[in-house]
């Protein structure tokens, strides 16, 4: 069905430096939703774009309860429909109301404020004849002033576009020809001094552009070919003094950019490949790197150092590491002595470089590197180590905490809860026996710690050694693990718990030990303590109570009382 309404359609018309908005009527478009069509027609009657207008359904004279329509323009680019009856008052009571907005190229029609359809265009009318545009102020709602206004052929632009401020002055003038730019584009301050002035030539620019301060002198010049810049732009400040100058090459920056003060005092010389600058490729070179691109990122470093080989080292560090992740390990060495040539006290290069050294079997160099990155940074080693905690709450990879600890344990080897943090993370991959040797490593350095001979016992069971086992749970109550004792480190400044957790799987670990050596009064014991410590212990865990029933079962033919721990037998 096709409806036919008489209102005016307006969209916002936008401009880069405008201050009032604009809008202009939109004529013999037609719009389609499943087969329905809608129109938006001119009605010259309203005199007022912004001001509404009742249609009354009576010729003449007082009417009680007429119908009306009243349409609202109430914003830049919404329209709204009333529709209703006038009451024997005088008063409007009105039955729906219709908003129509645009979205990108859709027209969405609202009832009562719910989405009722979407209206799109099929074709546009061609435009043909001089087209005019004027200025709607918010404050003015009768300023009719011209805001611009073009001649259409076929619908495309041709001859004059001129376009004025809201006063009457001019803001531009333009030639067209059948829709392309042709000669001199023009463009005006208020004031009605010369803003700008280009030539085109079949829609580009072609030879000198100028643009001009509000005072008139020379803001800058450059020239074209084909659209693009081509050869030196200079800038310039009001008073005339040069701003700045930069070659340009098929339209990007190349070479040296130098920028003055208004004195004439070099304030900056930037090197430019290809409109790109050595920080921009250092910052392209870091993203491709974080994103695992590494021969992209070598070439972006490789164009930065080009353009400034001195002045960045993270450049040659990051290439390296690049160079490092491809297998080229020579050419980043290179790169990592160069880097610590330019920046010789930066822990971070020294520690990269022993990373691959020690990769490379130069175990010696890698120590010294190790120590040199210790020596500048004492506390380096705890920054790792807490790095790898970190990461370690956040459930990284298991590899990328066993890195941190690595160097931490590279940088400070007499510290012994890194090796009990990195005997843990071996513990998850099941490698019991690396694992003990960092407990090892950790009791070696301090003997009265309880953690470590609990982590270890635990592992020791896990490889079926029970006698170790004992021996080492034997230890743990011996240096008195129920003590809560705590160390402070100064990285964190928080208390980390150093000592053993005395809880049912301590007793339940200990228990099946003394199993293995057929102790089952010592095993039931221990079971009895790890049941009180967790009392569901076996409605969770049911192979448990498997397990355990057994051991209860075989105590009991030995006339051991089992207490509770019958209770893994229901």
């Amino acid at each position: 069905m096709k409806k036919l309404l008489l209102l005016i359609f307006f969209t916002s018309f936008f401009s880069p430096d405008r201050e009032i908005d604009w809008f202009y009527v939109q004529e013999g478009r037609v719009w389609y939703n499943q087969g329905e069509s809608l129109t938006f027609p001119v009605d010259s009657s309203l005199d007022s774009p912004y001001e509404f207008q009742y249609s009354k359904f009576f010729s003449s004279g007082e009417c009680e309860m007429c119908p009306y329509k009243r349409i609202v323009k109430n914003n830049i680019d919404t329209l709204m429909i009333e529709q209703g009856m006038v009451n024997d008052f005088g008063d409007e009571e009105w039955d729906s109301t219709i908003i129509y907005y645009m979205n990108e190229n859709e027209l969405i029609e609202k009832s009562n404020g719910l989405i009722d359809k979407v209206w799109k265009i099929n074709s546009e009318p061609k435009k043909n004849g001089i087209e005019s545009v004027r200025y709607y102020d918010v404050y003015d709602y009768y300023n009719k002033q011209l805001a611009w206004e073009v001649n259409y052929s076929n619908g495309l632009k041709d001859g004059i576009s001129k376009g004025w401020y809201i006063d009457g002055t001019p803001k531009w003038i333009v030639n067209y020809n059948n829709g392309r730019k042709e000669g001199d584009d023009k463009r005006y301050y208020e004031s009605g001094e010369l803003k700008s002035v280009a030539n085109y030539i079949d829609d580009l620019k072609q030879g000198e552009e100028k643009r001009h301060h509000g005072s008139g002198t020379l803001m800058y010049s450059v020239n074209f070919v084909d659209d693009l810049r081509q050869g030196e732009k200079k800038s310039y400040y009001p008073s005339g003094a040069l701003m700045f100058s930069v070659d340009y090459i098929d339209g990007l920056k190349q070479g040296i950019e130098r920028r003055y003060s208004e004195s004439g005092l070099l304030i900056s010389s930037i090197d430019y490949l290809d409109n790109l600058s050595a920080n921009d490729y250092s910052l392209k070179g870091y993203e491709n790197y974080e994103t695992g691109k590494f021969s992209a990122a070598i070439i972006d470093y490789t164009k930065s150092i080009g353009l400034n080989p001195n002045n960045n080292p993270e450049n040659f560090l990051y290439r390296a590491k690049c160079k490092e992740a491809l297998g080229n390990f020579t050419e980043a060495i290179n790169d990592f002595n160069i880097a610590i040539d330019l920046d010789p006290k930066n822990v971070n290069i020294y520690i990269a470089r022993a990373t691959l050294k020690n990769k490379l079997k130069d175990y010696s160099g890698a120590i010294n590197d190790y120590n040199k990155a210790h020596e500048l940074n004492p506390n380096a080693a705890d920054g790792h180590y807490r790095s790898a905690y970190e990461l370690l709450e956040r459930s990284a990879e298991k590899s990328e905490i066993l890195d941190e600890l690595n160097i931490a344990i590279a940088l400070e080897s007499n510290k012994p809860h890194y090796y009990t943090l990195r005997g843990d993370i071996k513990i998850w991959s099941k490698d019991y026996s690396e694992a003990i040797n960092d407990y090892n490593k950790a009791i070696d350095i301090n003997p009265n710690q309880t953690l470590p001979y609990y982590l270890r016992g635990k592992a020791k069971g896990s490889l079926g050694d029970y006698t170790g086992l004992l021996s080492d749970f034997d230890k743990v109550i011996e240096l008195g693990a129920k003590k809560r004792e705590r160390e402070i480190y100064s990285w964190e400044q928080v208390a980390y718990d150093m000592n053993a957790n005395i809880d049912y799987s301590f007793y339940e670990s200990r228990a099946r030990a003394k199993v293995h050596f057929e102790d089952y009064s010592g095993a039931i014991e221990d079971y009895k303590k790890a049941l009180k410590d967790h009392p569901f212990l076996f409605n969770q865990y049911k192979s448990k109570a498997l397990m355990v029933c057994k051991v209860v079962r075989k105590a009991e033919d030995l006339g051991i009382d089992v207490g509770e721990l019958i209770k893994a037998c229901d």
